[in-house]
């Protein structure tokens, strides 16, 4: 069971992941409220989360270096203060389209920072026999500030002015910057901070089960974030269900990730340790899933496609807690803020590109057959982690170095 210490630890990081995740899901959210009001061509709108992440690709591997080198409280500091810069600057913007999209671009850049530091922070302050729940509630937070954007932030910019939500936003991101201030000071009041030499991006890149486990999230992220963006459009489409049906399935699809998150976690750190097993059995079932989900939504029946898409919610959204976990267990504690960055640029680009090259392939043929390739796809993120060794940390003082799994639990 968690000491007090690691639980408090784990509720600050949850907190703090949700609400820049709120942030990034500000503008994606307000888009059609905005494009309305400015008269912006509708199309438009699918490129303030685009710009977003374009920010956080192209900052992800400076961001993890930067996290390897200055620790994990300063860098979600600045990041916090950049990423709130970006999307304040851009209200003074309403009728610059490209300004906006500018700005956003800044904001990512602030959000690449985050997400290494918070992994750092969770290796740091968790014991590794809890890391893997840890790492499981830390995942939650990205869509729960997904769902509190989409639940407040429509009524919050009718009510009191899109420009005015955000600053509102601004000032709890200044509470939870100066609650991380005070956090790192209490710190290092404690445990004053040693030298630690930084690893590079070299090293990173010589460790073939790392660079091996960052292209299966690319694919992981690609096939998660193509469900999110298709399933109420192909169920309306196929299956003439109204728009309130299908998005009841995108709801589920999203809460059954959760729980997923949740409950591989526990079961990684109390019932069966080995992380890369319980990861490639999610993409099997992945793989099952998804070359079966279009005869199942064709021809199934309303209760056995509620069934698949939880399925599809327990293994396609469900993988990212577990991941991460198994993640930061491949590199010493010297080298986790530059893995993390190289692996975020991989799941942002799978986020980014995924999609795109779904629709693309939607419009050159048929949704059947863009399932079927994404089925394929995850059999090759399937065949790609089969050579991964994996290891474990040393568990006394949350030592940096390594070791091998023990026979019995490989």
């Amino acid at each position: 069971m968690m000491k007090k210490e690691e639980l408090s630890s784990v509720i600050f990081v949850v907190l703090i992941l949700t609400v820049v995740t709120l942030g990034m899901f500000i503008y994606p959210t307000l888009g059609p409220f905005l494009a309305e009001k400015y008269k912006w061509d509708p199309r438009y709108t699918g490129m303030l989360l685009s710009s977003f992440y374009t920010g956080a690709i192209l900052f992800s591997l400076k961001a993890g270096s930067l996290v390897d080198r200055i620790g994990s409280h300063y860098c979600t500091i600045v990041g916090m203060l950049i990423l709130g810069a970006g999307l304040i600057l851009a209200t003074f913007f309403p009728s610059y389209f490209i300004i906006q999209l500018l700005m956003l671009v800044l904001a990512g850049a602030g959000y690449s920072l985050i997400n290494p530091s918070i992994n750092m922070m969770v290796i740091n302050t968790i014991a590794y026999q809890h890391r893997g729940m840890a790492m499981s509630f830390k995942q939650t937070s990205l869509a729960m500030g997904g769902m509190i954007a989409a639940g407040i932030l429509p009524s919050l910019a009718i009510k009191l002015g899109w420009q005015f939500t955000i600053h509102l936003f601004g000032l709890v991101l200044l509470c939870f910057i100066f609650m991380m201030y005070k956090r790192q000071r209490k710190l290092n009041e404690e445990q004053p901070i040693k030298s630690i030499q930084s690893g590079s991006y070299k090293e990173v890149f010589k460790n073939k089960n790392a660079v091996r486990l960052s292209i299966v999230g690319n694919i992981l992220a690609a096939a998660q974030f193509i469900l999110i963006s298709y399933i109420v459009i192909y169920l309306q489409l196929i299956r003439d269900f109204s728009f309130v049906e299908a998005s009841f399935f995108l709801s589920l699809f999203q809460f059954s990730g959760i729980a997923a998150r949740i409950a591989l976690g526990w079961v990684s750190d109390h019932l069966y340790k080995n992380k890369k097993n319980l990861l490639m059995f999610s993409l099997i079932l992945s793989g099952i899933l998804l070359s079966s989900f279009v005869p199942v939504s064709l021809y199934g029946s309303y209760s056995l496609i509620i069934g698949w898409i939880i399925l599809l919610g327990l293994t396609v959204n469900g993988w990212p807690g577990i991941f991460m976990s198994l993640m930061v267990d491949l590199v010493p504690n010297n080298l986790v803020g530059r893995l993390s960055g190289y692996t975020m640029l991989l799941i942002y680009s799978g986020i980014l590109f995924g999609p795109i090259s779904f629709s693309i392939i939607i419009s050159a043929s048929n949704f059947s057959l863009a399932f079927y390739l994404l089925a394929f796809a995850v059999v090759i993120a399937l065949l790609i982690m089969l050579p991964i060794k994996i290891y474990q940390r040393e568990e006394q003082n949350l030592s940096s170095s390594i070791q091998p799994l023990n026979k019995h639990n490989a």
